[in-house]
Parts: C-alpha cells; sequence; structure tokens
C-alpha cells in the first residue's frame, strides 16, 4: 500500500503514478482541490516489483514535485 498525506491552506494539484517508460497508471490518479489535509491510500498489489514515478502538479500542469516509489514485492 501507499499512503499519501498533504495538508496546507489551499489543496489544488492532481498527482498521478507513472512507471518507467513513462506511462500513467490509473492505480494513483487524483484531482485534489480544497483547504485543510487530504489523505488517500493505494494499492499497489497488482504492480510488478520496481521504480515508479509518483508526480504532483498544479492546476495548470506545472510539476510541483515528483518521489520516486520503489515497490519491491
Amino acid at each position: 500500500n501507499l499512503w499519501l498525506e498533504v495538508a496546507g491552506p489551499e489543496l489544488d494539484f492532481y498527482v498521478t503514478l507513472y512507471d518507467q517508460n513513462g506511462r500513467a497508471l490509473g492505480l494513483v490518479n487524483r484531482n485534489v482541490a480544497g483547504a485543510g489535509q487530504w489523505q488517500e491510500n493505494f494499492n499497489l498489489s497488482s504492480l510488478s516489483p520496481g521504480a515508479y514515478v509518483l508526480v504532483f502538479l498544479d492546476a495548470n500542469g506545472n510539476r510541483l514535485a515528483a518521489q520516486q516509489i520503489i515497490k519491491q514485492f
């Protein structure tokens, strides 16, 4: 499982998970808008072991952050 938690006065972002070939995976694909705190759990059991990239974009499509995710099992 992948747990994500983000907090702030204004949350307006899009998050998605990409494989090593740059393909967006539908497992983590959310648009978040509002204020306060957002948290969600994503089940990644159907993914093969390997490296993935979790990308956060703003409402205009600009990259806010990216984090490599390593799935071992």
